[in-house]
């Protein structure tokens, strides 16, 4: 169109044009704070070259397209490394508590209920028949028993919340995957009319990078431009418009420790507990399933050595009546001593301190029984104490290590953001050239039109 009238379409074509450059702009000035974003851009070409006598003519510019500045590597990246700092997060978030359960610091946990225990047997050696002696010797063995079976019972129930906490959870994982559906959706409908979804995706990439924080994923985009997800062992959580979902189902072998599954459409499950591999729900079932049960299994281990070694002695000896000696403690359940043991003995009398035959005033039992505290009991290679400090200073170094971890990968992050934010981040600074420049460019083209119609006024007078 070379006419005239050719001249006046290329200045409403380029006021449009640059009207779309500034909204583009403030778009992008408008969400600088916003979490996600990523700066958008107009990009321009000349539109087709039209004849004109001997000369190959312009005519005028078009909007190619509004690019979103982005790098898909980048966005992967994140999303690996949140996978990581969601593991650790939860790892650091749990062992913390497990620390507090045994609560050493307070001089009230294991340790302390131990040393007073031996003490107590000590005592009984300077008095064997001593009525204040045994009370007190009864009350220690109450308060060890009564310690493990707290703290026993305290780990059990951090399992059950750490459950509790899992099906929290996997709600949020489902609710995601059910937001990204729907963004698959919207996108796939935005970008077939031919309108742009830069802001849809920054919505759906933010969704996957908080999804990866909870669980480890197989991220895919298909032809359509469809972000499909699948977790365990391939199964689908977002294909294109349609998603499935996760649950926690009890565990048949162990009340505390419930399963994870995937639900397939027909309503049969999957359970995925085992092959789950990163983000908070790895670091949650870590710590339930693998270091507190150790930790329980190392507990039950110290309560049942105590109990039997004590009981041998206990039973070898003879009481005030010139009787054998029972039973000191008793553990209806040899599966988890620590969470039942408790002391058999409610008479002072039926403490056997004297050795049998021994009679009134000795004390030779007692003295096996004091002896016990610095014995190498434990596998031959430990004392008590010397066991449960290992198994103190297991506790201290992993909630160390936890969150040793959780710092470097939350400045991995921080640090894989910022390099994000100097890509695809908002400079207001940038922004601000863009709008002058595009605000003289918008002049220039009513400028343009201004002279045109003052062309076809002229035109119209001389006719």
């Amino acid at each position: 169109m070379t006419s005239i009238f050719g001249s006046l379409n290329i200045g409403r074509v380029a006021l449009s044009v640059q009207q779309t450059a500034i909204n583009v702009t403030g778009h992008n000035i408008a969400n600088v704070n916003t979490p996600g974003y990523t700066r958008q851009r107009v990009n321009m070409v000349s539109t087709s070259v039209q004849g004109y006598q001997n000369f190959a003519m312009g005519s005028g510019v078009a909007v190619d397209e509004i690019e979103r500045i982005y790098d898909k590597f980048i966005q992967k990246q994140i999303s690996t490394e949140n996978q990581e700092l969601g593991y650790w997060e939860g790892m650091n978030n749990y062992l913390e508590r497990v620390e507090i359960v045994f609560n050493e610091a307070s001089g009230f946990g294991i340790s302390g209920a131990m040393d007073d225990f031996w003490n107590a047997w000590n005592d009984l050696t300077n008095n064997p028949s001593g009525y204040v002696e045994r009370i007190s010797l009864l009350s220690a063995g109450n308060t060890l028993t009564m310690t493990f079976n707290e703290n026993h019972d305290s780990l059990a129930q951090l399992q059950d919340y750490i459950s509790s906490d899992m099906a929290a959870n996997i709600e949020s994982i489902n609710l995601k995957a059910g937001q990204i559906r729907e963004l698959n959706q919207q996108i796939l409908q935005t970008e077939t009319s031919g309108s742009s979804a830069n802001d849809l995706k920054d919505r759906r990439d933010l969704l996957v990078n908080d999804l990866a924080k909870m669980i480890d994923l197989k991220v895919s985009e298909d032809n359509n431009g469809n972000v499909n997800i699948y977790v365990g062992t391939g199964q689908p959580l977002v294909t294109g418009t349609d998603s499935w979902k996760l649950a926690t189902t009890p565990n048949p072998a162990s009340p505390n420790q419930d399963l994870v599954v995937w639900k397939s459409k027909d309503g049969s499950t999957i359970d995925i507990t085992n092959n789950i591999s990163g983000g908070k729900l790895k670091g949650m079932l870590d710590v339930r399933d693998n270091i507190i049960s150790g930790y329980m299994d190392r507990m039950n281990d110290l309560a049942e050595t105590i109990i039997n070694r004590v009981n041998d002695l206990h039973a070898s000896g003879d009481d005030l009546n010139g009787d054998p000696g029972g039973l000191f403690f008793s553990a209806p359940d040899a599966n988890a001593p620590a969470k039942y043991m408790s002391v058999a003995i409610t008479n002072t009398d039926l403490i056997a301190a004297a050795a049998s035959g021994g009679g009134v005033g000795d004390n030779t039992t007692a003295l096996s029984m004091a002896k016990l505290q610095n014995s190498m009991t434990m596998g031959g290679t430990a004392t008590f104490g010397n066991f449960y400090q290992s198994l103190m200073s297991e506790v201290g170094n992993s909630v160390q290590y936890a969150s040793n971890n959780l710092s470097n990968h939350t400045a991995m992050v921080d640090q894989l953001s910022n390099y994000r934010e100097s890509i695809s981040g908002v400079s207001l600074d940038e922004e601000m050239v863009n709008l002058v420049k595009f605000q003289h460019a918008y002049s220039a083209a009513a400028k343009l039109i201004s002279v045109v119609d003052e062309m076809l006024d002229t035109l119209l007078r001389l006719a």
